[in-house]
């Protein structure tokens, strides 16, 4: 099922390149403005280097070389058979997760594509944390930002949590969402675990990489009041998009006690 974007934006007619500067440095620069315009959003493809090529008059060759640039500076991303996308470096995945709304927030940024939501004999590791045989509700789902795929998620919910929720609910809302909002469960806290791991051919095949990459996978498992798991959930995520904040103080705590 293919994210809804909207309509690619057009190239205005123009006169060729024909500043001082080399022609790529031209032709940089006006897309990095474009970009910074908002005429090309981030997550958002834009035209093919043939098209940009026919716009403004100049060489495939001159394109590439404007368009590493771009690549270099972090603007754009390019991907084979797939095109080139604004990336987006200071937007979703770069957030500090300070609290249960936070996880929250973070799925409003983005959108949720669901490949499977199912109930499943619980895979060894879930058996054990869960500490339970009984099956689970199993939800897969890629996250986008624009057409920009930003992790694959795997999900596993309590079954007397998950008989309650739809597919349709997992477009629409994050899990964490639904508990708080949808379902009104009780939640107290959530413990998170970052590590590096490699995708399979099915994460790959969504993510847009090669099976066995490297990838950060973050996981949280959220707790119910009481001390119960709610739901273990996981996301592999791009290497150069999950970006985690943390603001602590290295000031020593003052003593309170009283000198005699």
């Amino acid at each position: 099922m293919p994210v809804p974007t909207r309509p690619l934006p057009a190239i205005p007619n123009r006169t060729p390149l024909a500043g001082a500067a080399p022609l790529y440095l031209q032709l940089a620069e006006t897309l990095r403005e474009q970009i910074r315009s908002g005429i090309f959003l981030p997550g958002e493809r834009i035209p093919t280097e043939s098209d940009l090529g026919t716009s403004f008059s100049l060489s495939r060759i001159t394109v590439r070389q404007a368009l590493a640039l771009l690549v270099k500076e972090g603007l754009i991303e390019r991907f084979p058979r797939r095109g080139t996308f604004v990336t987006d470096r200071s937007g979703p995945g770069s957030w500090a997760l300070r609290s249960i709304n936070d996880l929250v927030q973070l799925g409003a940024d983005t959108r949720t594509q669901v490949l499977g939501w199912r109930l499943v004999t619980p895979p060894p590791a879930m058996a054990a944390l869960f500490r339970s045989a009984e099956p689970l509700w199993r939800l897969r789902a890629l996250r986008t930002h624009g057409a920009l795929p930003l992790y694959f998620v795997e999900n596993f919910q309590r079954r007397e949590v998950g008989d309650r929720l739809t597919a349709e609910d997992l477009r629409q809302h994050t899990m964490v969402e639904l508990l708080c909002h949808k379902l009104q469960i009780a939640v107290s806290h959530a413990t998170e675990d970052i590590r590096v791991g490699q995708v399979n051919a099915l994460m790959a095949r969504h993510l847009w990489l090669a099976p066995g990459q490297a990838v950060v996978v973050q996981q949280i498992d959220v707790y119910g009041d009481d001390g119960n798991l709610i739901q273990s959930g996981s996301g592999w995520w791009h290497s150069d998009r999950l970006r985690r904040r943390f603001t602590f103080s290295l000031t020593p705590a003052e003593s309170t006690a009283e000198q005699d």
